[in-house]
């Protein structure tokens, strides 16, 4: 084996090439991140507008909304280049899942399936986050539907979280693929139960 007495000055400059990668990706990829930060600021003041809609009955408004909001996520995702993607398409993360739980939503208390399609764009595992947040939205419909004395609706929104639950729970995914799968479904269990405790105690007991 040949001794290198220059080995010290060669590992600082495998160093310094790495960082010089990294660097001129940065210089890349920022102009694009802060557009992607400003879309996604954009978007959530949108969400958030459309949570509120819902609860007011504007389903007009909320579905010219969810349009745009649509629109704006394709725009956006459409200027990433493949390499640029894992590391600036989580910025969106947030805001994807909150999407998709808004159209579920509205999905849901409109009776409308059109938007449907619009989350068949959206990362798997983003949808499966966004279905993991709307029951914790199912408990306040069924809340809701309990105190107007509408049980009948609050035992259909029941139903459903049970589907959904069990769709989720019987579901073999590795923790690799889709993290803390096992957490999600015990947390979404959690939810069904108090779900079906008020059903007992608001429609049943009375």
């Amino acid at each position: 084996m040949n001794r290198d007495w220059n080995v010290e000055t060669k590992i600082l400059e495998v160093l310094r090439d790495a960082l010089k990668s990294l660097m001129l990706t940065q210089e890349t990829i920022d102009p694009v991140r802060e557009r992607m930060i400003h879309v996604s600021r954009e978007i959530s003041v949108m969400i958030r507008n459309g949570f509120k809609m819902i609860y007011k009955g504007e389903y007009n408004k909320l579905d010219s909304q969810i349009k745009i909001i649509n629109s704006k996520i394709v725009d956006v995702m459409a200027t990433l280049r493949e390499d640029e993607y894992d590391i600036l398409s989580r910025i969106l993360y947030d805001p994807l899942k909150e999407y998709v739980e808004l159209i579920l939503l509205y999905s849901i208390v409109s009776r409308d399936s059109s938007l449907l399609s619009y989350i068949g764009e959206i990362d798997p595992r983003i949808v499966l986050d966004g279905y993991v947040d709307l029951m914790g939205e199912l408990l306040r419909l069924v809340q809701k539907a309990i105190s107007d004395s509408n049980c009948m609706e609050a035992l259909k929104i029941i139903q459903l979280c049970e589907e959904i639950y069990m769709e989720f729970y019987i579901s073999q995914i590795g923790n690799y693929l889709y993290r803390d799968h096992k957490g999600k479904s015990d947390r979404m269990r959690s939810i069904l139960e108090r779900v079906k405790s008020d059903y007992i105690y608001g429609c049943v007991g009375r």
